[in-house]
C-alpha cells in the first residue's frame, strides 16, 4: 500500500507525542502480550523528503546511505509508541526505488530531553525485510518489551549493544549469513532460553555479547572463532561447554559466574586462559588443561567450590605461567589450593617442589585423561 505523508502532518504528529512514553530505564510494568507478527507487505512505501534531508513514509524515518546503489537506512520512528514495527524492504521517491539495507544507530531506542537513554516499553515485535544486512549500535537499546525480533537471513552484522537489555526477547536464531556480533549486543536478554547456535559464517563475537543471558544452557560452536572474548558468556546458564579447536585464547571472565557449569572441554589449540575465565563456576568439578596452554591468568579458577581435580599435561611445571596459587592477597590466586593435581607420569617430584603447586595433592595419572 502506498503511503504519502506530508512534512506538515509529520511535524504536527511529532509535536503532540506524549513525553510520558519514555520511562526511567529500569522498569517495565506493561504486561500486555506481544502481538502476532504479520506478513511483510508487497510493493513500495512512498517517501516524502523532510527539511533536514531525511525521508519518511509516515511510519519510519530514513536517510540515504548510497545514492548510487539506492540504499536506505532506517534511523527512527515517527510514532514512538508503536508496538509492532513492520519494516518495508523497498521505498520509492520521485520514481526511484530504494532498498532498506540497514537499521541505524539507536533507531528504536528512546531518549529523554537531555539525550539520555530511557526504556522503550512500547515496542513488542519487529519484522525485518530480507534486505537488511546491518543492525547498528544501540538500535534496540533498552527495548524492554520487545519479545520477538526474527533476524533476517540477509543479516551480516549486529552492532555493539544492538539489543542491549531487551529483557523480554524470547528467541534468538542467528542466520547463516551473519559474520559479526558486537560487544554487549545481547547483554541481559534474560528471557532467551535453550541452545545458542553460533553459525559457521560468524568470525567475531564481541566482549559481553551474551553476558547475563541466564536462560542459555548450551552453545553450539559452529563458528570458527579464534578468541572467546571477555565476558562473552559470563553469568549464563551453561552447564556443559565444548570449546572448538579453532580457539587459541579464552578471554578474561569469559565464563565467569556460570553457576551451572559442570564440565568444560578445552582443546589443544588453546594457549592462554584469561583472568577470571572460570571464576566462581561453583559446580565445575574437574578441568583438563592441555600442554598447549602457556598462560593461566589471575583468579582463572578461583571460587570454583566443587573443583577438586585439575589435570595438566606439561612435562615440566615451568612450561606454564600460572598466577601463584599462594600469592597474597589470596583472592588473586589462579586455583583453590585444595585441588588434586593430576600430572604426567614421571613428573610428580618436579611439581611437588615447584612453588606454584607444592600444596596440591599430586597424582601421576594425567595420561589416563588425554585432552580430546
Amino acid at each position: 500500500m502506498k503511503k504519502i505523508f506530508s512534512f506538515l502532518s509529520y511535524a504536527l504528529l511529532c509535536a503532540v507525542l506524549p513525553l510520558a512514553l519514555c520511562t526511567a530505564c529500569g522498569s517495565n510494568d506493561d504486561d500486555e502480550p506481544a502481538p502476532e507478527p504479520v506478513i511483510e507487505p508487497e510493493g513500495e512505501d512512498t517517501l516524502v523528503r523532510l527539511t533536514d534531508g531525511t525521508f519518511t513514509d509516515g511510519e519510519f524515518i530514513y536517510k540515504v546511505t548510497s545514492a548510487t546503489d539506492k540504499e536506505l537506512e532506517l534511523i527512527g520512528c515517527v510514532d514512538k509508541s508503536t508496538k509492532s514495527a513492520l519494516i518495508p524492504s523497498k521505498c520509492s521517491y520521485e520514481d526511484q526505488v530504494y532498498t532498506v539495507t540497514s537499521i541505524g544507530y539507536s533507531a528504536f531506542a528512546h531518549k529523554d530531553d537531555a539525550g539520555n537513554y530511557v526504556d522503550n516499553t512500547s515496542l513488542r515485535s519487529v519484522i525485518f525485510p530480507g534486505t537488511v544486512t546491518t543492525i547498528a549500535e544501540d538500535a534496540f537499546y533498552c527495548c524492554k518489551a520487545l519479545a520477538r525480533a526474527d533476524l533476517p537471513t540477509s543479516l551480516k552484522s549486529i552492532g555493539n549493544k544492538a539489543f542491549y537489555y531487551c529483557s523480554s526477547l524470547e528467541r534468538l536464531d542467528l542466520p547463516s549469513s551473519l559474520t559479526s556480533i558486537g560487544s554487549e549486543a545481547f547483554y541481559y536478554c534474560k528471557s532467551l532460553k535453550g541452545n545458542l547456535k553460533l553459525p559457521s559464517s560468524l568470525s567475531s563475537v564481541g566482549s559481553g555479547a551474551f553476558q547475563h543471558c541466564a536462560g542459555f544452557t548450551r552453545i553450539d560452536f559452529d563458528a570458527p572463532l579464534t578468541t572467546i572474548e571477555s565476558n562473552v558468556f559470563s553469568d549464563t546458564g551453561l552447564d556443559n561447554v565444548t570449546i572448538p579447536s579453532s580457539v587459541t585464547t579464552i578471554g578474561d571472565a569469559a565464563f565467569k559466574s556460570c553457576g551451572n557449569l559442570t564440565e568444560i572441554s578445552i582443546p589443544s589449540s588453546v594457549t592462554a586462559i584469561g583472568n577470571q575465565a572460570f571464576y566462581q563456576c561453583g559446580r565445575l568439578r574437574r578441568v583438563n588443561i592441555p600442554a598447549s596452554v602457556t598462560v593461566i591468568g589471575s583468579q582463572a579458577f578461583i571460587y570454583c567450590s566443587k573443583l577438586k581435580d585439575v589435570y595438566v599435561h606439561w612435562k615440566s611445571p615451568e612450561s606454564v605461567s600460572v598466577n601463584n596459587v599462594h600469592a597474597q592477597p589470596k583472592d588473586y590466586r589462579s586455583f583453590n589450593p585444595c585441588n588434586n593435581l593430576h600430572v604426567p607420569a614421571g613428573t610428580k617430584d618436579s611439581y611437588a617442589s615447584a612453588p606454584l603447586w607444592e600444596n596440591f595433592q599430586i597424582l601421576e595419572d594425567a595420561d589416563k585423561f588425554p585432552v580430546k
